[in-house]
């Protein structure tokens, strides 16, 4: 038996290292944090837009064309259930092409697809999206146009798309984004500023840049109200970069008016809504609150109209609530439409009051 007692003082000495002896050091548990990376944006998307309606907006074009790198052409339209596209006029398109490309061969080109038609086709875009020889049939078309036209890609406004259609809209997307980057171009889409029922961060993930329009927080079927407050901004952005990259972040801006006669308001230009303050002995003002500019009249009927503008003092107000943000870029609603002194303040920090 005198085996016994080495074994067994073997044991004990191997309880005793386990024990006591030096143990290896656990690592802490590692939290998962999530980092959105806020790199520098050294050249800056200035995007503006361009249509074929009257002659407005290709006048704007022509005298600021150099400030943009990148248009927005709003020419397609879809028409349809079945995917049918509608193409504004060709002729009138060809030569604001050739302008663009003539007067700054640095800006980029892209079409603008919405689902505009005689008011928004709200059932006609759901129905398509639902089914998939429809999206198929759109997606061949915008192919078939850029490629004809040899643009830089396409924009989708595609607006009030209810929330049962949002995850069609998202497939739909990555079908047109998988088309597109094959022929290396790009696919932007617009997005309303807030509203809950919209997939942000599906659309971001599958897209090249997101336009989020951050305007029309008051707008013609409202109460009369500023169409892009600063607080508003604020919270907007605030939400928004929590679902989309900065690297794909486009702020979009607006540059318009409304005027409403009680509840009902109607979309104006700027140089309306500065007509009408000019021939009632009117001046805009500044709401301390809103940030946003208005004036009050009473029109020849003696009907009480307050008018509620985006302009230049609006947008310089939007750009240092985004500064912070370091977007990939800024777009502005519309050539045509806008405050005459806008311009430099867009594509610089501009004024600071």
């Amino acid at each position: 038996m005198r085996w016994i007692w080495p074994a067994v003082i073997l044991v004990v000495a191997v309880i005793l290292l386990l024990t006591y002896g030096p143990k290896k050091a656990i690592a802490p548990k590692q939290e998962t944090v999530l980092k959105t990376e806020k790199t520098k944006v050294t050249n800056p998307l200035y995007i503006s837009y361009v249509i074929n309606t009257g002659e407005a907006s290709f006048n704007s074009l022509k005298a600021h064309a150099g400030l943009f790198n990148l248009v927005i052409a709003d020419w397609l339209h879809l028409d349809g259930k079945d995917g049918l596209l509608r193409e504004d006029n060709q002729e009138k398109q060809k030569v604001i092409l050739e302008y663009i490309r003539e007067s700054n061969k640095k800006a980029k080109v892209f079409v603008m697809l919405n689902n505009y038609a005689r008011g928004w086709q709200v059932e006609n875009t759901k129905a398509m999206l639902s089914n998939p020889t429809a999206r198929e049939k759109v997606v061949v078309s915008v192919l078939e146009y850029v490629k004809k036209n040899n643009l830089d890609g396409v924009s989708l406004d595609f607006e009030q798309v209810p929330k049962g259609s949002q995850k069609d809209y998202v497939s739909f997307l990555s079908e047109l984004v998988k088309q597109i980057h094959a022929i290396n171009k790009e696919v932007s889409v617009h997005v309303p500023a807030d509203d809950p029922s919209w997939d942000y961060s599906g659309i971001a993930k599958v897209v090249d840049q997101v336009i989020v329009m951050i305007y029309d927080e008051h707008f013609s079927i409202t109460e009369a109200g500023p169409i892009a407050s600063l607080s508003w901004t604020e919270d907007v952005l605030k939400k928004r970069t929590q679902e989309i990259p900065f690297n794909k972040l486009i702020i979009g801006m607006g540059n318009y008016a409304y005027d409403w006669q009680g509840a009902k308001g109607s979309s104006i230009t700027y140089s309306s809504a500065k007509a009408l303050a000019d021939k009632y002995g009117k001046r805009l003002l500044t709401n301390d609150v809103f940030q946003n500019n208005y004036f009050e009249y009473a029109d020849s009927l003696g009907n009480k109209h307050i008018v509620w503008v985006l302009d230049e003092y609006s947008v310089a107000m939007q750009k240092r609530a985004a500064a912070k943000y370091a977007p990939l870029g800024y777009a502005l609603y519309r050539l045509g439409s806008e405050d005459p002194q806008v311009w430099q303040t867009f594509v610089s920090p501009g004024r600071t009051d």
